[in-house]
Formats: structure tokens, C-alpha cells, sequence
């Protein structure tokens, strides 16, 4: 059982046909812009979105056919967190946590594919 007591926010890939239709606006305008490299924007951080204050229900997703990943140990941010679950073909949900009890800055980082059957099956309380 994972703790999910502190969550501070949940980070959840965009569906795979947004994706393909946000990587095709990003072709077009790529091939119209000339950028510099410091204005670079990291696609991976794009395909997100974030939601505060959201607990996952973690054993009632599985049962619903979601699956847990991993628990990866070199996150240190929660960019980290999301590069992890870029890394991972499967992974279309990011748990950040961060344990506010803690002085420095701790957080753990879950990584679960909530799709079963073309269904988004993860579910989520929130907390005040």
C-alpha cells in the first residue's frame, strides 16, 4: 500500500490523440519559426496536466484495471517525476508527493498507467 497522504499534485498525460494533435501544431509551427536554443520548450513537461490537492485511490484504480509502475529513485523535482513517466511508454499518470512535515525538500514520485481498455480508470479524492 503506497502513502498518499501529502500529494501535492497529480500530473496526468494528455490523451494520445490531443498528443498526436499537439505534435503536429508543434511540426507546422516548427517548421515556421526559427527559435533559438534557449527558447527550447520541454515537450515532455508540455504533455502534462497538473491537479493540486488530489489524492489517487490507488487500490480502487488497480481493481478498475490500473496499473502500478514504479516507484523510481532519482527523482529530486517534480520535473524529474514527469521525465520518469515520459521515460516510460506505459506511464500516463505522475504522483508527485511531497511530505510539507519534512524541513527539506522531500517528495517521492509514483508512476501508474491508468488506461484499461482505452478507458481512463484511475479515480481521486480530494483533501482540503
Amino acid at each position: 500500500m503506497l502513502p498518499f497522504c501529502m500529494v501535492s499534485s497529480i500530473h496526468t498525460r494528455s490523451s494520445q490523440i490531443s498528443d498526436l494533435k499537439s505534435k503536429i501544431s508543434g511540426l507546422q509551427q516548427d517548421q515556421s519559426d526559427n527559435r533559438d536554443e534557449e527558447d527550447v520548450v520541454d515537450v515532455c513537461l508540455g504533455d502534462f496536466n497538473a491537479v493540486e490537492e488530489h489524492i489517487i485511490r490507488a487500490r480502487a484504480s488497480i481493481e478498475q484495471g490500473a496499473t502500478f509502475l514504479s516507484v523510481p529513485d532519482w527523482v529530486y523535482s517534480w520535473k524529474d517525476c514527469l521525465h520518469a513517466c515520459c521515460a516510460d511508454p506505459h506511464c500516463t499518470l505522475a504522483v508527485v508527493q511531497e511530505d510539507l512535515r519534512q524541513s527539506d525538500d522531500s517528495l517521492s514520485c509514483y508512476l501508474f498507467n491508468c488506461t484499461y481498455r482505452n478507458k481512463n480508470v484511475c479515480s481521486f479524492f480530494t483533501y482540503p
